[in-house]
């Protein structure tokens, strides 16, 4: 996803985060756009971590993806 994302002209990926205190930590630190987020993350679920970025910064917008269980149905 990362590479489809930053082969689009005026976009490019600013962070990449393996559990939610990473994608918290990046959030909080960077300019940011858009969170992608996986429903299915490390130490929380994605639906916690779109609640705690929303609370954050509530105009951000979150793009939350099924899991890949989901897509193999």
């Amino acid at each position: 996803m990362i590479q489809l994302i930053n082969q689009e002209p005026g976009f490019r990926v600013s962070a990449e985060a393996e559990n939610a205190n990473q994608a918290l930590d990046a959030v909080d630190k960077q300019q940011v756009d858009l969170a992608i987020i996986n429903v299915s993350m490390e130490s929380t679920n994605g639906i916690k971590l779109t609640e705690k970025i929303k609370a954050r910064c509530p105009n951000l917008p979150v793009l939350v993806l099924p899991t890949s269980e989901f897509l193999k149905m």
